[in-house]
């Protein structure tokens, strides 16, 4: 590590990110602060608000990382699959998500637990981020062009919401003890089921 005021701004951004994705690696983000960043990396507390304008949009960025990362990770489980039926392709992006929150808990954690002040409102780069996950979502459902937007978002969300629900208690080791099931078992079984209601709804 460089001296204290050796680095730019663009490269002191990284250097904070990257500490703080180290951090979680092992540990949950509760376990570090403002202070505790500044003083990991070298650097007055000071000049970590000058860069990220608060602890809040520092913790932003790196979910932004965060799910850039997640939907990199989605891509490659896709890869390969254009042969696949839509069912099984939504099925590998619920399975990824599954395998991307057991291998990063603490990151993939962060994401949901974070919130922003009520003075300060999410920025466009981080809703076009979440946006562009529930769209590649959308690719797979059944719709026939008839359905509002509000439709399909509530659509969507509620298959993510499930998604969601059994990975968190996957991870948490909460799901039924000695049932003989697993995550991967839910979620296919999940999505199989809401693929099937969805086309008889149509």
């Amino acid at each position: 590590m460089g001296r204290r005021g050796m680095h730019s701004k663009e490269e002191f951004r990284e250097l904070s990110l990257a500490a703080m994705e180290a951090h979680l690696v092992e540990h949950d983000a509760s376990m570090m602060s403002l202070r505790k960043l500044a003083k990991a990396i070298g650097y007055a507390p000071g000049m970590v608000l000058s860069v990220f304008k608060s602890y809040a949009l520092f913790l932003l960025e790196v979910n932004a990382r965060t799910l850039d990362a997640m939907t990199l990770f989605i891509d490659e489980a896709l890869s390969g699959s254009e042969h696949l039926p839509k069912s099984t392709r939504l099925c590998l992006i619920a399975e990824a998500y599954l395998s991307f929150a057991e291998h990063h808990p603490h990151r993939w954690r962060l994401v949901f637990e974070h919130k922003m002040p009520d003075s300060e409102t999410l920025p466009d780069w981080m809703q076009k981020r979440i946006d562009g996950l529930f769209l590649k979502l959308s690719e797979y459902l059944a719709f026939d062009g008839k359905e509002t937007d509000e439709d399909r978002e509530k659509v969507i969300k509620t298959l993510w919401a499930s998604v969601h629900g059994i990975t968190l208690l996957s991870i948490d080791d909460k799901l039924f003890v000695n049932s003989g099931m697993d995550g991967r078992v839910m979620i296919q079984s999940l999505v199989e089921n809401f693929m099937s209601g969805n086309e008889k709804g149509r």
